[in-house]
């Protein structure tokens, strides 16, 4: 990913329960982390080998990636994502990482 496209800043996610509308309406361009399933053992120092193949290869790709950073939203959705959250906060520390809670409607 480089650079932000005309229209807001560029921000990374990755669950598929992440409140799009909330990213958009906030100004920002969302943009979808696939990871790098190639070199999942990279991300063995951060997290464990147990977990999601997916949040491996998301971390994966980023350790690997020598560019810029982009501000990154989380949703505490699962074990996993919530660990990505951790060690993306712990390796990135300069970062803008953000943990959203899971929107739910009880009515």
């Amino acid at each position: 990913m480089s650079g932000a496209p005309a229209g807001g800043d560029l921000v990374s996610w990755f669950c598929t329960y992440t409140p799009l509308e909330i990213l958009d309406a906030a100004g920002l361009v969302p943009a979808r982390r696939f990871g790098d399933p190639a070199s999942l053992e990279s991300s063995d120092t951060l997290l464990h080998p147990a977990i999601c193949p997916y949040v491996r290869a998301c971390l994966a790709e980023e350790m690997a990636g020598g560019g810029p950073h982009h501000p990154a939203v989380f949703v505490n959705s699962c074990d996993g994502m919530r660990r990505l959250y951790d060690a993306w906060k712990d390796r990135f520390r300069d970062d803008l990482v953000y943990l959203v809670d899971l929107p739910r409607n009880t009515g």
